[in-house]
């Protein structure tokens, strides 16, 4: 009884529209029907249209509450359900039986019911309406006959459309849920990915911009002290240096925001400009070398990986004090290879500061195509990032020979 006294949720509410307006046509075919059939006695005549009536009354109320945006309890709209069932059904007892041509009226009554309790619930409620209907149409009025072949069929025919209604609707509510989840779950990695950046923007960008306003104010400082030159020579230098650590930042953020600013050139071409614009940018040089046949690659996942190499060179620069750097990336049979190594000062990967932003960062996005993300380095022996991709389709579903050399 509580579950009955529920209210519906949101996901029921927004289908219970669907009865509502369904009920309504149905209700406005039917009361056409029934007044304007020539050789319907009185008493049927008045049995029916009071059958409608009533389901105008039930109707009418649903209607009213969600226009009112009350809450509806979950017994109602069972209720009207079970009424439609026991009505129609009595309008075929009523009148001619298995010759009553409304039959038909069950497989709406059968779709908007599916759409609003998918489910246990809607292959009940088929069940019941297949039993009522099959119980009636045979044993009623005579005008079933078993030992006619057209009339087998016939019957068998509208129970099977029955239970096949109740299929589709089943079917087109899991496609919508499907969709649904797919839309939160993008959504979700939308918000995620948004907080990410505005953190990147307050941690880096802003603090570099921040720390770049300071040095210009202690430069214009100096420039009035002629003893000074030393010190405005290394005010220029960090100043120079936080305006390339900024470019590389504003250059990454603006990859996230914009992936399809990457186009359709291939994952080993765009590594290639890549390590060509950050040596420009830093004048740290970057050789780049591929081996093996490409495997397929989503364009997503081609942009997770150019961000993982785009944030690698970046510690690179930061941290690293390398004067060289390499870029592997090997094609497997069953899995490729992309490497990332430097001849800088390395660090003590188990130490508690040794893995920050970065880093975390580079092992989610390898995570995201299905891949694998591992540090080498230790003090004075430079750094070897690794990332292992799948072969054949990723996780966000390839497009094939998307990747190439």
């Amino acid at each position: 009884m509580r579950r009955l006294l529920a209210p519906l949720d949101a996901e029921q509410q927004a289908r219970l529209r669907i009865l509502i307006v369904m009920r309504w046509l149905l209700l406005a075919a039917t009361f056409v029907v029934v007044n304007y059939s020539p050789g319907t006695t009185t008493s049927d005549f008045v049995g029916l249209n009071a059958i409608l009536i009533l389901a105008t009354l039930i109707n009418a109320d649903l209607h009213w509450l969600m226009w009112r945006n009350r809450p509806v309890a979950l017994g109602l709209p069972l209720f009207a359900s079970a009424y439609d069932l026991v009505g129609l059904t009595g309008a075929i007892l009523l009148v001619y039986g298995f010759d009553n041509p409304n039959f038909v009226l069950y497989y709406p009554a059968l779709l908007a019911f599916t759409l609003v309790f998918p489910g246990r619930l809607s292959f009940s409620y088929a069940a019941a309406t297949m039993l009522a209907y099959g119980f009636i149409g045979v044993l009623t009025h005579s005008a079933f006959d078993a030992d006619e072949p057209s009339d087998v069929k016939g019957i068998l025919l509208r129970l099977l459309t029955m239970i096949a209604t109740v299929i589709i609707g089943n079917l087109v509510v899991r496609i919508d849920r499907e969709r649904r989840a797919r839309a939160v779950a993008a959504e979700r990695a939308a918000n995620a990915e948004r907080e990410r950046i505005q953190q990147e923007i307050h941690d880096g960008v802003s603090q570099n911009v921040y720390m770049l306003a300071m040095n210009l104010e202690a430069l214009a400082d100096l420039e009035n002290q002629p003893a000074e030159k030393a010190r405005r020579a290394e005010r220029i230098g960090a100043m120079v240096r936080l305006a390339k650590e900024t470019l590389i930042e504003t250059r990454g953020l603006l990859t996230s925001l914009q992936p399809v600013m990457l186009g359709d050139r291939r994952l080993a071409d765009r590594l290639r400009t890549q390590a060509q614009e950050f040596s420009a940018v830093t004048g740290v040089p970057v050789s780049v070398t591929v081996d093996g046949e490409p495997l397929s690659l989503s364009p997503e996942s081609i942009a997770q990986i150019y961000r993982v190499v785009q944030e690698g060179l970046a510690n690179v620069y930061k941290h690293a004090q390398a004067t060289e750097a390499t870029i592997a990336l090997r094609w497997g049979p069953d899995a490729a290879t992309l490497q990332i190594v430097d001849n800088g000062i390395g660090f003590d990967v188990h130490a508690p500061a040794g893995r920050g932003h970065g880093l975390t960062n580079m092992e989610e996005r390898a995570a995201r195509f299905g891949g694998r993300f591992s540090i080498e380095s230790s003090n004075g022996n430079g750094t070897r990032l690794t990332v292992t991709i799948p072969s054949g389709e990723d996780v966000d579903g390839s497009h094939p020979r998307t990747a190439g050399r």
